[in-house]
């Protein structure tokens, strides 16, 4: 399955963004704004319980509620097909551990503005009462 509407939104099954232990994120689309999206989607094994059902919906619900210019902004929630996803803002960029796989070398400044700002990132989440369980070089996107 290439791609699905879901809602105001249309999922790229093909173009896979990330995966964590939660699920997986693809490019996406919201219809009536004609914008591109980020579009996690929770694991369909998970699906069958309640619980990660509540977790996955209480983190976008969270999400939703922090405005950063450091942190991707959620913009909805729902279930289509059986899966239950949330659509967030799209960063075109690169990670920092594509980026180091790819064999760059952070200068020394390069690596403080990355530390300032995903700190300042973690400083608003924390404002919220928001613990980021899942900080590594993957989940840091270097926007272009």
């Amino acid at each position: 399955m290439v791609n699905n509407a879901w809602g105001d939104y249309e999922v790229f099954f093909d173009q896979v963004l990330g995966r964590g232990g939660m699920g997986t994120v693809y490019r996406g689309r919201q219809v009536s704004l004609n914008r591109p999206v980020a579009i996690k989607v929770l694991k369909r094994d998970l699906t069958e319980s309640p619980e990660f059902v509540r977790r996955f919906h209480r983190e976008a619900t969270l999400l939703a509620k922090l405005i950063d210019s450091r942190i991707v902004q959620v913009f909805g929630a729902g279930e289509a097909e059986g899966q239950h996803f949330y659509a967030m803002e799209f960063v075109e960029g690169e990670d920092i551990a594509s980026k180091i796989r790819r064999g760059h070398q952070f200068s020394p400044q390069e690596m403080v503005e990355i530390a300032l700002a995903t700190a300042e990132g973690l400083k608003a989440a924390w404002r919220e009462k928001i613990i980021h369980r899942d900080i590594k070089p993957s989940n840091i996107i270097i926007s272009k």
